[in-house]
């Protein structure tokens, strides 16, 4: 995104160097992927809690880049790509 004047800073830090929808939801669902990698490594690791606290936050940041899609989808345009 290029023109991020009039953005929450959330939304700023979250799309930092996107530029496109596209580019937006293939972070999502990297994040989503990572997440659930980390989850089935669960059994061989030796700490259940550091895992969970990994899955967890992965989780976290692919929501906070649903909900900076969303926030764009709402209030502003993607740039074309």
């Amino acid at each position: 995104m290029r023109n991020s004047n009039g953005f929450p800073l959330y939304v700023r830090a979250g799309l930092l160097g996107v530029r496109s929808r596209r580019q937006a939801w293939l972070q999502f669902w990297v994040a989503l992927a990572v997440s659930t990698f980390l989850f089935l490594l669960l059994d061989i690791g030796s700490s259940f809690f550091w895992t969970l606290v990994y899955v967890g936050s992965v989780l976290l940041t692919a929501r906070w880049f649903l909900a900076c899609i969303r926030w764009v989808d709402e209030h502003a345009n993607w740039e074309k790509e």
